[in-house]
């Protein structure tokens, strides 16, 4: 069972999952069976070492993409060079930039998938761990049995760890340091295809900025993997990765595609230490009490849409395509109550399309002040 709303928060809805049992019982994966995981990194010097050897030990291989890292990331990686890690480059080749562009990182994954020898690959962050949905098979098993029947892509739920105290030391293991957690509930934490079968064919990563590999005759499997993410380990790196060395670095144009937005709220003096009880405890009963939302996402409660304090400020570089009675949207705006009915802040012709499009979705008598 799992959440029917988001206001008592009460179990009492179930999920049914029609399974064909004619479906062989779980194997391990034959020797010759390779996984690789392509892994982007900068400036993770303190957890390299631990996240490196989870992956080896699950029998996975990685290929290390280091974007001009100023810490020892570059150099930590290279230590496991022919002990799991088979290859380690410096992204782009002709030497730092000066912001982050994310979109010409993916595109790389996507030409090593061209050239390097794998059956699945994995688009892995550093700050990741990756289990599979059956304790205790390996990644390297769990991606081999669905690989047997007959999936070639893998979804995954996250669950983000938080620090409660300043402890954790360099290399230290993860699993050990950091026990409490929340679900991902921010939008693109419910799209994460980030494990695909080797077909020999080409892959769309950088259009969906990392979340979705796409590519012809997709078959994704209907249990999600895990995602762990362990984005902050302490309020001294906390402050250091958001303050000094990501929002400097966004790229603009990038930002106007929506990217790069997670750490907008955060502002100078927050703290990024929670306390215990404000999250939940990853322990031995974890896989019980959530086994639903785990292995389907079904009952992650997304985060609304934020507030706005100042409604009718235009959106940066919005655009609509229009196809047939579909409508996508890219970029934000603002919406506000002025009477009734609700209108949308138009600045252009494209808004005032999208003002037409939008106005009848919307019930002005539950909305306020809304950022969609």
């Amino acid at each position: 069972f799992t959440l029917n709303n988001d206001q008592a928060r009460e179990k009492k809805t179930s999920l049914i999952i029609l399974n064909n049992n004619r479906v062989a019982s779980p194997q391990f994966a034959p020797q010759g069976f390779r996984v690789v995981a392509i892994m982007h990194a900068y400036n993770e010097e303190d957890i390299v070492i631990p996240v490196l050897k989870h992956l080896i030990d699950q029998g996975i291989e990685i290929y290390f993409v280091d974007n001009w890292s100023t810490d020892k990331t570059y150099e930590l990686a290279q230590l496991f060079l022919d002990r799991g890690v088979i290859g380690v480059e410096r992204f782009p080749p002709e030497g730092p930039t000066t912001f982050y562009e994310w979109e010409r990182q993916l595109k790389r994954t996507e030409e090593l998938c061209q050239t390097l020898e794998a059956d699945w690959f994995i688009h892995h962050d550093l700050d990741e761990i990756r289990e599979s949905p059956w304790t205790p098979m390996s990644l390297k098993d769990g991606i081999y049995y669905i690989d047997q029947m007959g999936f070639n892509a893998i979804d995954h739920t996250v669950i983000n760890f938080f620090p409660t105290n300043n402890d954790y030391e360099s290399e230290g293991l993860l699993h050990k340091n950091f026990k409490y957690f929340e679900f991902g509930t921010i939008s693109g934490h419910f799209l994460q295809i980030k494990a695909w079968k080797n077909l020999h064919c080409s892959i769309r990563l950088s259009a969906s900025g990392g979340h979705e590999a796409k590519f012809d005759g997709r078959k994704v499997y209907p249990y999600k993997f895990l995602l762990k993410h362990y984005p902050f380990r302490s309020q001294l790196q906390a402050e250091r990765k958001v303050f000094d060395e990501r929002k400097p670095r966004w790229n603009a144009k990038e930002r106007l595609k929506g990217w790069h937005t997670q750490y907008d709220p955060i502002k100078q003096g927050d703290t990024f230490l929670h306390t215990p009880a404000s999250l939940e405890c990853f322990d031995e009963t974890f896989h019980q009490r959530f086994i639903v939302e785990r292995l389907s996402g079904v009952g992650v409660v997304r985060k609304p849409a934020q507030m706005c304090d100042s409604p009718n400020m235009p959106a940066p570089s919005p655009g609509v395509n229009l196809n047939g009675n579909l409508a996508e949207f890219r970029g934000y705006q603002e919406f506000f109550l002025l009477h009734k009915p609700l209108r949308v802040v138009a600045n252009s012709e494209i808004l005032k399309r999208k003002q037409e499009l939008l106005s009848p979705l919307f019930n002005s008598s539950y909305l306020k002040h809304r950022t969609v």
